[in-house]
């Protein structure tokens, strides 16, 4: 019960700060929307940012056991390349609920996504670093130094992500 009360507790915070922003949601409505007092809040979480904390932890783990179980999907390196390149972007704008989020709150959040995003980097060079240097094994992709290129890759998702977020509205 302690597991699902946590959950109901995450998921209405996450359509308040989805809908109003994460200042003007307070933990009060959190625990009205959740349908619990706001004691039961305080006692499986610290506040609003440890919630918004949380939310983030799992959007970000959530995302990654997407991609992960993709690309075991995929046979050839060109194929997780591509893969990756693709699901990433899914990732973004499915778990992110892009396109619900209210106008003008994403102002308010895009910091707070862009962090969402950036605490990727190192994972994705991880996992992009694996996939170059696998193609490169299997002569699939010529020889080159896949540490830089990944990181090159990392930045450049990173950055048409950034504008993709900004950008995409219904």
């Amino acid at each position: 019960m302690s597991e699902d009360t946590r959950q109901v507790i995450l998921a209405a915070a996450k359509r308040l700060f989805v809908r109003f922003g994460k200042r003007k949601t307070s933990v009060d409505e959190i625990a009205r929307t959740a349908g619990i007092g706001k004691g039961t809040v305080y006692f499986h979480f610290k506040g609003k940012d440890d919630i918004w904390d949380t939310i983030v932890k799992e959007e970000v783990d959530k995302g990654l056991r997407r991609i992960t179980e993709a690309l075991a999907q995929a046979g050839s390196a060109q194929e997780k390349l591509r893969t990756y390149i693709q699901v990433r972007y899914r990732v973004i704008g499915e778990e992110l609920d892009l396109l619900n989020i209210q106008e003008g709150v994403l102002d308010e959040l895009f910091p707070e996504i862009a962090l969402l995003v950036g605490e990727l980097k190192a994972k994705e060079t991880e996992i992009l670093t694996k996939i170059l240097t696998e193609g490169v094994r299997r002569g699939e992709f010529r020889e080159v130094d896949v540490e830089l290129l990944a990181m090159s890759l990392v930045a450049v998702l990173s950055a048409t992500g950034d504008y993709w977020i900004r950008k995409v509205r219904l």
